[in-house]
């Protein structure tokens, strides 16, 4: 046997030996251990970094996106504006221009009418002269005519636009005006862009085109638990596979199955303002977290998920932390558009309305 150095330990309970050997086999195994854990940690460390990484880098890209939206649609704005004005400014001169070229024609065809007069009491050496005055005023005549036609015309343009804005008026439920100046079309200019403003930004108008409501906004017993329970939107019953689109420009804040709610497959939009709406029990989303959608695009099919005792769709409005009576907002357009403001309660309308992005070029700068 070869020679080995032998470790005894000696206790009350009894002595034990280890050779030399053994423990160094010990000592290996627990290094290799110790660097294999090592390397799995900070593999793991690495992938979830990355991960991190990449859902920063999603984010900056969305709000980039986002940004370009809103300063696209900014610009837009401000150049239908000035292309109204421009053409009104145009319209006006064309007015002015046309009214002191008549005044100058009268004042010419009665001047020539005098010489005219003239003329006849004098003798023959001034014929000639007579016979020219005559072409010179059919030529004016003629010129007159044609300035009248023109005049006509464009009072008749004039008319048109003053009966086009006379139609927004009433379709907005203003007061028609007698009379259509530059200075009310540019009001009814801003107005109209108020309301289109917000009309696409805050939940408006029905998210199905097919089916009938079921259950409203309110106390109501539970059809699954049979126990009486607040009702936080309205209920549509329609088919499975039903279109669903948006009512108003927002981001999908969540698209998913929402297991806690009971809402099954769900959708969340984050709209302007605070607001945001809710589609549960979809049969399908065709939209996913962090896209931008339009109002009236779709987003999804309704069906059946979650608890649910029938092929339905679940709509809420929210306004921050508050739920909102949708019906209100169902019919909300704009022809009937001051009638929501009195019957939503507790939302600061007034502050809301300021925010329009025509209005901002009023405000001070800071």
């Amino acid at each position: 046997m070869k020679n080995q150095l032998v470790l005894t330990l000696t206790t009350m309970r009894g002595s034990r030996q280890y050779s030399l050997n053994k423990v160094m086999r010990y000592l290996l195994v627990s290094v290799i251990a110790l660097i294999f854990l090592g390397f799995l940690l900070g593999n793991f460390l690495l992938v979830r970094t990355n991960d991190q990484l990449s859902l920063l880098e999603v984010n900056h890209r969305t709000l980039e996106n986002r940004y370009e939206d809103v300063l696209e649609n900014y610009e837009n704005v401000l150049g239908s504006r000035e292309l109204y004005k421009t053409e009104l400014d145009q319209l006006s001169d064309s007015m002015r221009t046309v009214e002191s070229e008549r005044s100058r024609l009268e004042r010419e065809f009665h001047s020539l009418a005098s010489r005219y007069e003239e003329v006849l009491g004098s003798s023959q050496l001034y014929q000639n002269e007579l016979d020219l005055l005559n072409d010179n005023i059919d030529q004016i005549e003629s010129e007159r005519r044609q300035l009248q036609k023109e005049s006509a015309l464009v009072v008749s343009e004039r008319t048109l636009w003053a009966d086009s804005l006379r139609v927004l008026e009433r379709k907005m439920g203003l007061p028609v005006s007698e009379e259509m100046t530059l200075d009310r079309s540019m009001e009814l200019q801003q107005i109209a862009n108020e309301r289109l403003f917000m009309l696409r930004g805050i939940p408006n108008g029905m998210p199905m085109k097919e089916g009938r409501m079921t259950d409203r906004f309110g106390m109501r017993t539970h059809p699954v638990s049979k126990k009486q329970k607040m009702h936080y939107g309205v209920d549509w019953s329609t088919n499975i596979g039903t279109p669903v689109f948006a009512t108003a420009d927002g981001v999908v804040e969540f698209s998913g199955y929402h297991k806690k709610s009971g809402y099954g497959k769900l959708l969340i939009i984050s709209h302007n303002f605070g607001f945001k709406t809710y589609y549960g029990h979809l049969d399908k989303q065709v939209v996913k977290g962090g896209n931008v959608v339009r109002k009236g695009q779709l987003i999804g099919y309704s069906g059946n998920t979650g608890r649910s005792t029938g092929p339905h769709l679940h709509y809420e409005i929210r306004y921050i932390f508050k739920h909102l009576d949708p019906v209100p907002y169902l019919n909300w357009d704009i022809e009937n558009y001051e009638n929501l403001f009195t019957q939503s309660k507790g939302i600061a309308w007034d502050s809301l309305r300021k925010m329009h992005p025509l209005n901002q070029l009023e405000a001070p700068l800071l």
